[in-house]
């Protein structure tokens, strides 16, 4: 990968802890399984489905991020065939190694929220991601935009600055603090006495 300069290197650093941070302790208890997925797209059985679930044994996301067995590009199964208990499960190992890399891993296409028929699809894959994890995963957009830029001229950066604008940009990266009102003091105008 091209050398990035050090504010890129140390979002890069800053952005991994966040990752691991937000997404510690998520599971696929109950959900999709990466080999699941493949079966369910080539119309596999429900007990195909579950002897490749079966096969899908590692210790936690974590484990994937290096792991050469993984493919989160390949062409069969992956992130269509997933649920959200899945999607939520695989998304922080994809991450990690689009910033390791600097690559897309497959992802980018998955995390656009476009108008239309799979608009609602899509968002159904993402309903169990909580507001910290929602925020990451803007901030993991965001630096994929700029890292892409750095390394391809930004011939590439599109595609993550499109699903910042089509969804991911309205997340707020910061907590919006609610002012406190006064006993008494509310936010009407207060009423002029006549007469004084």
């Amino acid at each position: 990968m091209t050398e990035l300069p050090g504010f890129v290197v140390a979002e890069r650093d800053a952005l991994l802890a966040h990752i691991e941070e937000v997404f510690a302790g998520v599971g696929r208890e109950g959900g999709v399984s990466w080999s699941e997925a493949e079966v369910r797209d080539m119309y596999g059985t429900p007990e195909d489905q579950a002897k490749a679930r079966a096969q899908d044994r590692e210790a936690g996301w974590q484990s994937l991020v290096d792991d050469p067995k993984w493919r989160p590009t390949c062409g069969v199964g992956g992130w269509t065939f997933l649920d959200a208990v899945g999607f939520r499960y695989y998304l922080p190992a994809a991450m990690i190694r689009c910033v390791q890399t600097g690559n897309d891993e497959g992802i980018e296409d998955h995390l656009r929220l476009e108008d239309g028929k799979f608009r609602e699809f899509t968002a159904e894959k993402w309903a169990l991601l909580n507001l910290d994890q929602r925020r990451c995963i803007r901030r993991f957009l965001e630096y994929m935009g700029v890292v892409t830029a750095y390394v391809y001229g930004g011939i590439d950066a599109s595609g993550w600055q499109k699903s910042l604008e089509l969804y991911w940009g309205q997340i707020p990266m910061e907590e919006i603090a609610v002012p406190k009102m006064e006993r008494g003091r509310g936010h009407r105008p207060r009423k002029e006495r006549h007469g004084s």
